[in-house]
């Protein structure tokens, strides 16, 4: 079996000709062709989401089978109301509460919350960017940049408020947003206890503790219900707004 003795031989004779990465099975390199192409092949025929492995298809049909039932979410965050139905998901949602990132990237040393973060941000290392935009020719090595770039040709702004319909280019945007209708304070000050909706509001807010320009270093922030929180922020010194903001 040619397969095998690739495998136990450590050969690796099917390469990737967009990024030279090698396999052992012309399968594995067909699998890893659709993180360049971005094609989704498997399709669920419920709710037409799709997948780019067969595997991960039988996962997501799952959720439909439990949804006729009753749906079965064993995991619950020690940190918030938040459960889940995956081991996995519940592991990488822990790690926004505690801002570990145990995925490090061998070129650079920086760090990523799962390992799909990781295979992204490796792409960048080899310097190819294979996916160009059409009006402009920008290139990005990934099709979902590629994607949010071109909606600042279109206008396009997919992701709406639902309590003010404001419109955003991007979901993270609208993640913050949505922060300033909550009555939530997650960031405060260690300096006077005041509390704010939003990370920049609490970045703003602590020049007014500062003293000539300069705001002593601070690694953690106290969210609301105490917890430490490891933002990584590094404020040690700053001369002008622009360092913050």
């Amino acid at each position: 079996n040619v397969r095998t003795h690739n495998v136990h031989l450590g050969f690796k004779p099917y390469v990737c000709d967009v990024c030279n990465k090698a396999f052992s099975q012309s399968t594995n390199l067909r699998q890893h062709m659709r993180i360049h192409t971005g094609e989704r092949p498997y399709v669920c025929g419920d709710c037409g989401r799709s997948f780019t492995h067969s595997s991960n298809l039988a996962l997501h049909r799952i959720s439909h089978i439990e949804g006729k039932g009753k749906s079965v979410r064993a995991f619950q965050c020690p940190y918030c109301p938040l459960t889940f139905k995956w081991s996995s998901h519940y592991q990488y949602h822990l790690r926004q509460h505690t801002g570990e990132r145990p995925y490090v990237c061998q070129e650079c040393g920086k760090s990523f919350k799962n390992t799909s973060c990781l295979r992204r941000h490796s792409q960048l290392h080899s310097g190819l960017r294979p996916h160009a935009c059409s009006v402009c020719g920008k290139a990005f090595s990934q099709t979902s940049n590629l994607k949010q770039h071109e909606r600042t040709h279109s206008g396009e702004r997919p992701f709406q408020c639902s309590q003010c319909h404001k419109s955003f280019t991007h979901s993270s945007n609208l993640q913050l947003h949505l922060r300033t209708h909550s009555s939530r304070k997650d960031f405060k000050c260690q300096h006077c206890g005041k509390e704010f909706v939003m990370l920049s509001y609490l970045q703003r807010h602590l020049r007014t503790h500062s003293s000539g320009g300069a705001v002593a270093c601070l690694e953690h922030i106290i969210v609301r219900d105490g917890t430490d929180w490891n933002l990584g922020l590094r404020m040690e010194h700053y001369n002008s707004q622009s360092d913050w903001l």
